[in-house]
C-alpha cells in the first residue's frame, strides 16, 4: 500500500499544462459531440482535466499575480464582456446563445488559468518557455497539415486539406486548414508560432536554425490560400525592421497598407463583366453577384463578407442595445433572407467580423466592452520594459489581432486568450527564481 504523497514528475508542472493547451490549439477540429457539436474540442479536455489539479496546487503554493491598475482594468473589461453576453442572452434566450455565453465565460477563465500557471514559472525562464511551447505547436501543426495536404494531392480525401471549387482567382484548389475549422483559423494560430520563433531568433546573434524553422512554418502556411497571409508578411517585416533598426513609422505604414489591401480583397472581388452576368454557382458561394463598380470590362463585385457586414449593420439598427442575442446571428440571417435583405444563395454564416458581430449580436455595449478589452491589453503590453524584446512582438501580434477582427471572430479564438494569459504573467509578481515543486496527489 502506497503511503504519503506521490510526486507526478513533470506532468503537473505549470509548463506542462500551458504547453499542452497551446499545442492543442492547433487541433481544434477533432470531436463532434451531442449537444455541444463542434464547440467542445481537445483544448477543452485539457482545460477540464488540468483546472482541478492545478487548483489543488495553488492552494499549497499561493502566489499573487500583478495587481497593477492596468491589470485590474483588463480584468474588469473582460468581466464586462462576459456580463454583456449574459445580459443579451437573458433578453434573447436560445440554446445557441446559452452555449455561446458559456463559451465566453470559459475563455475568460482560461485566460486567468494560463496567467495563474505562468506566474509560477521563474521570470528568467518564461520567455524561453514561450518560444519552446509555440515552437512545438508550430511543428505539430505544420507537419500534420503538410502530410494531410500531400495526401489530398495524391487523391486521399481528408478534411485537413479540402478542395474549394471555383475559388476566386485560383479556380479549383486544395486549401490547407490542418486540424482547425478553417484555413484562416489555421493561419491565425500558426502566426503566433512564427512570431515567437522568429522574434527569439532575431533577438540573438546565432538564430539561423530558428529563422529556418519560422520560414518553414510560413511556406507551408501559404497553402491555406488565405488573404490573411498578408498579416504574416507584416509580422516578418515588423520583426526584421526591429532587428535592423528601421523606423517604426515605416512598419506602421506597411501595416496600414496591408490592412487596406486585405479589407479590399475580403469584401470585393475583381471579375470580368461577362462573368458577373452568369448565374451564381451554388458550389462556390463567394460573392453576392452584386456589382459595386464597373470599369470597362472589369467589375468590382461584393463578396459574402460584404453582405455579412451589411446584414450586421441592419441587425444593429433594429436592436442597438441588446442585439440579436449571442449565438442568434445565423438565425437572424434566415429572417433577412425571407425579407430579401440577404442573398438567398449564401449560407447563414457567423458574423465573420468581431466589431460588426459584437454590434449585431450584443448591441453597442458589446462593442464598447470588446474595445475596452483590446485597449486594456495593449496598455499592459505598452507598460512592459522598453528593452524587453518580446514587447515589440506582442505589439505586432496585437495589431494583427485587431486587423483580423475586421473579418474574423477573433474573440472566440482560444489561442488569443491563451496569449493574453501569458502577457498578463509577463509582469506577474514572482518571488525568487527557484523551481516550483511538482503537483502531488495523496
Amino acid at each position: 500500500m502506497l503511503q504519503g504523497r506521490i510526486p507526478l514528475a513533470h506532468i503537473h508542472r505549470p509548463e506542462s499544462w500551458i504547453g499542452a493547451y497551446l499545442l492543442s490549439c492547433g487541433f481544434q477540429h477533432l470531436l463532434v459531440l451531442p449537444f455541444f457539436g463542434e464547440k467542445f474540442q481537445l483544448p477543452e479536455c485539457i482545460f477540464l482535466l488540468g483546472l482541478p489539479l492545478t487548483m489543488r496546487w495553488w492552494a499549497s503554493n499561493p502566489r499573487r499575480g500583478d495587481n497593477s491598475p492596468r491589470h485590474r482594468v483588463f480584468f474588469v473589461s473582460v468581466l464586462c464582456w462576459c456580463l454583456v453576453h449574459c445580459f443579451s442572452f437573458a433578453c434573447h434566450p436560445s440554446l445557441d446563445g446559452f452555449l455561446e455565453s458559456l463559451g465566453v465565460i470559459y475563455l475568460a477563465v482560461l485566460c486567468l488559468w494560463i496567467q495563474r500557471l505562468a506566474i509560477h514559472i521563474p521570470a528568467a525562464e518564461l520567455p524561453a518557455f514561450g518560444v519552446r511551447a509555440f515552437g512545438w505547436q508550430g511543428w505539430a501543426m505544420t507537419l500534420t497539415a503538410l502530410v494531410a495536404y500531400l495526401l489530398a494531392l495524391g487523391g486521399v480525401a481528408n478534411e485537413a486539406a479540402q478542395c474549394y471549387v471555383c475559388f476566386p482567382y485560383f479556380g479549383d484548389v486544395y486549401r490547407l486548414q490542418g486540424f482547425t475549422t478553417t484555413p484562416a483559423l489555421y493561419l491565425s494560430a500558426i502566426t503566433l508560432s512564427i512570431g515567437f520563433v522568429l522574434g527569439d531568433a532575431l533577438s540573438r546573434d546565432n538564430g539561423r536554425q530558428a529563422v529556418f524553422k519560422a520560414g518553414l512554418f510560413t511556406l507551408v502556411a501559404v497553402l491555406t490560400f488565405a488573404k490573411s497571409f498578408l498579416y504574416v508578411i507584416f509580422l516578418w517585416v515588423a520583426l526584421l525592421a526591429r532587428r535592423s533598426g528601421r523606423s517604426s513609422l515605416r512598419v506602421v505604414f506597411v501595416g496600414i497598407v496591408l490592412t487596406i489591401v486585405h479589407c479590399f480583397a475580403t469584401h470585393l472581388l475583381i471579375q470580368a463583366v461577362e462573368q458577373t452576368q452568369r448565374s451564381v454557382d451554388p458550389s462556390g458561394p463567394y460573392t453576392t453577384n452584386e456589382r459595386l463598380l464597373v470599369l470597362g470590362d472589369i467589375a468590382l463585385v461584393k463578396t459574402g463578407y460584404y453582405a455579412l457586414k451589411r446584414a450586421a449593420w441592419q441587425l444593429f439598427a433594429e436592436n442597438p442595445w441588446t442585439g440579436t442575442g449571442p449565438g442568434n446571428f445565423n438565425r437572424a440571417l434566415a429572417g433577412l433572407k425571407t425579407a430579401g435583405a440577404y442573398p438567398g444563395h449564401l449560407p447563414d454564416f457567423d458574423p465573420h467580423g468581431s466589431y460588426t458581430g459584437a454590434l449585431a449580436t450584443l448591441g453597442l455595449l458589446g462593442l464598447l466592452a470588446l474595445l475596452a478589452c483590446g485597449i486594456a491589453l495593449f496598455r499592459i503590453v505598452a507598460g512592459l520594459p522598453a528593452d524587453d524584446p518580446f514587447r515589440y512582438l506582442f505589439i505586432a501580434l496585437l495589431a494583427i489581432m485587431a486587423a483580423e477582427a475586421i473579418s474574423m471572430d477573433v474573440m472566440n479564438f482560444r489561442h488569443y486568450w491563451a496569449l493574453a494569459g501569458l502577457i498578463l504573467a509577463w509582469k506577474g509578481e514572482r518571488v525568487g527564481e527557484k523551481p516550483e515543486p511538482p503537483l502531488a496527489v495523496s
